[in-house]
């Protein structure tokens, strides 16, 4: 699969199945739930501008922050196969609180050409924060990855915890931490033109 100048990026999320009705056996939640995705290529903005209405007025024009990876997520409620009604907006939403399980495995996806700005001045990253996942984000493994033409402010960037999360049925008078809590493992990774400057050399 080839994706290229994401706004929300791609992501994996399942639902687990044990979970739900509620009642069932609730150490599903604590199992090998895996998600994996295979040999993609990933690139950054594309050359179709994001506001061709300074050219043409009355055209569209998207001003937002991109990032090309969403974190994935194993949840106890999820979303038919196939809809029979108005579907879940956004798609990207995860339906029900995070299980210990989840993690998810990228193996050899190639990164190309990213830069830390859009055209219209708004960040752009690789990898970004979920605004809808406040209670855990599961680990994800990155199995030979390559990193082509990555400039140093384009690898991530990290959302802090919503102060709207703070809520007394949730997570007490704090906001819960999930963003603040990750683990993004890399091995076997490549680095070709520019990169981060701060690259590790068995990165």
């Amino acid at each position: 699969m080839t994706m290229i100048d994401n706004g929300k990026g791609v992501g994996m999320q399942l639902a687990v199945l044990g979970r739900t009705p509620v009642g069932a056996d609730s150490m599903d939640e604590y199992n090998n739930l895996l998600m994996e995705n295979s040999d993609h290529f990933i690139f950054g903005e594309s050359e179709i501008p994001d506001c061709p209405g300074k050219e043409t007025p009355g055209d569209y024009c998207n001003k937002f922050d991109k990032f090309a990876v969403w974190p994935g997520a194993a949840a106890t409620k999820g979303k038919v196969p196939h809809e029979t009604a108005l579907p879940q907006f956004p798609m990207y939403k995860i339906k029900g609180d995070n299980c210990w399980g989840g993690a998810s495995e990228w193996k050899r996806i190639t990164f190309k050409n990213f830069k830390g700005l859009t055209r219209e001045g708004f960040r752009n990253t690789i990898f970004g924060s979920s605004v809808h996942q406040p209670d855990y984000t599961p680990m994800m493994l990155f199995t030979a990855p390559k990193f082509e033409n990555v400039e140093n402010d384009a690898f991530a960037s990290m959302m802090s915890p919503l102060e709207e999360w703070a809520t007394i049925i949730d997570c007490g008078n704090f906001p819960c931490t999930a963003p603040n809590n990750i683990l993004y493992y890399f091995k076997w990774a490549t680095w070709t033109g520019t990169r981060p400057s701060t690259t590790a050399k068995n990165f």
